[in-house]
């Protein structure tokens, strides 16, 4: 659900994975990535959309989509990039940048 309001409120997610084994061809193929044996190769990749059953990322010049089960299984890292819009308080109705600052310095400590 975080990841999801992230794609909403900042247009996208920066995250890494662990590529399967068949990641490529499958890219190759329009074939929604699942999980897999792991290749202990990894790659980064914008999310930009998604619905009940896929996750729409950006890599190598074109779009993917991917299972929430390869999410499970291959992503390790999500970062939601903060536009500098966001410190402007009309920014998006109920985020408070105040409030996501001091929630990040008292996990940070």
């Amino acid at each position: 659900m975080h990841v999801q309001q992230a794609i909403q409120l900042f247009g996208g997610v920066y995250l890494g994975f662990q590529c399967q084994q068949n990641c490529i061809e499958d890219f190759h193929a329009k074939k929604p990535w699942t999980p897999g044996a792991l290749t202990h190769e990894g790659h980064a990749v914008y999310a930009v959309g998604y619905d009940p059953g896929l996750v729409t990322v950006l890599t190598w010049g074109n779009t993917q989509q991917g299972t929430w089960a390869w999410w499970d299984e291959c992503v390790d890292e999500a970062y939601a990039i903060l536009p500098p819009e966001a410190t402007n308080p009309r920014f998006a109705p109920g985020f408070n940048m105040t409030q996501l600052q001091a929630d990040l310095d008292a996990v940070a400590s």
